[in-house]
């Protein structure tokens, strides 16, 4: 009962930490990945225009495929999430409650009474020196363990902070490989569940999760699914599937003023390498036939 209700507010302060988030934060985040996207590719493939590009669990704001669309490049982005952006609200709240769920639908509803995407959509905007083109992008309910594509569909493929959520790693990766163009290329940032943020309990600061939970008593389970990989297991899966041409690491930096020798000695079984890194980006070129 104690770990039913623990994962229960979880939940609700997961989705209010989503509602409750600085979207001018948000945006600038989600711009500066784009833009190590462009510089880590771009040098690779040439100018991100008129490339076709698949964005592996796009997501409900979906920043990348629209910021890559809006460059002149043919965008897909899928997601096992309904997304129904160009629905009308009667369709979309509808099928929000019938595909996602009703946690889902109340998330959206709230989502939309505060009016987030329209600000979201505003910072974004505001940092771009184009102008955001929102025709076109074509979006599908898929999963990335069973892509319903050709093979060498793709010059580009990008996921952002979704592969840490996926069960089968090993397949999406092999279907990655396999959607990919000759030459082609994929751009993967993984958050590490060994970081301090890696129970991905969001507002945790104003709800008094002590730093690394997740990793300790594990007070306050996760309230997404996360199939648990370390750093060095990511690494092996990537060049298993991939080949890997870059992998470049963030550290937090908050989370290395937190990590006291108490919690060095409690969490020993971890290098302090892995619990101070938040995420990992992969660049990788398709794998020719063996």
């Amino acid at each position: 009962m104690t770990s039913l209700l623990a994962q229960v507010s979880g939940r609700i302060f997961y989705y209010i930490g989503v509602l409750t988030q600085d979207q001018n934060e948000r945006a600038l985040k989600d711009y500066n990945t784009f833009l190590t996207i462009r510089s880590a590719i771009e040098p690779r493939l040439g100018k991100l225009k008129e490339k076709a590009i698949l964005d592996v669990g796009c997501g409900r704001r979906y920043p990348h495929a629209l910021l890559l669309n809006s460059l002149g490049n043919m965008v897909v982005g899928i997601d096992t999430d309904y997304i129904g952006c160009e629905d009308s609200s009667v369709e979309r709240y509808s099928n929000e409650l019938t595909q996602n769920g009703a946690v889902a639908f109340i998330r959206a509803l709230l989502f939309d009474l505060l009016k987030q995407k329209e600000a979201y959509n505003r910072a974004l905007q505001q940092l771009c020196d184009f102008a955001l083109s929102y025709q076109g992008i074509v979006f599908k309910r898929m999963s990335a363990v069973d892509m319903a594509f050709s093979d060498e569909a793709f010059d580009l493929v990008v996921s952002i902070l979704v592969f840490e959520h996926i069960a089968d790693v090993s397949k999406a990766l092999s279907e990655i490989n396999r959607v990919l163009k000759r030459g082609g290329f994929a751009f993967i940032k993984v958050h590490l569940f060994t970081s301090k943020g890696g129970g991905h309990q969001l507002g945790k600061e104003f709800f008094g999760v002590p730093p690394w939970d997740h990793l300790r008593q594990n007070k306050f389970p996760a309230p997404v699914y996360l199939n648990r990989l370390r750093k060095d297991e990511w690494l092996r899966l990537f060049s298993e599937q991939l080949e890997v041409l870059e992998v470049l690491s963030e550290t937090d930096r908050k989370a290395e003023g937190s990590l006291t020798a108490e919690i060095l000695s409690e969490l020993s079984d971890y290098t302090k390498d892995e619990l101070v890194t938040s995420t990992i980006t992969v660049v990788a070129k398709k794998r020719s036939a063996q």
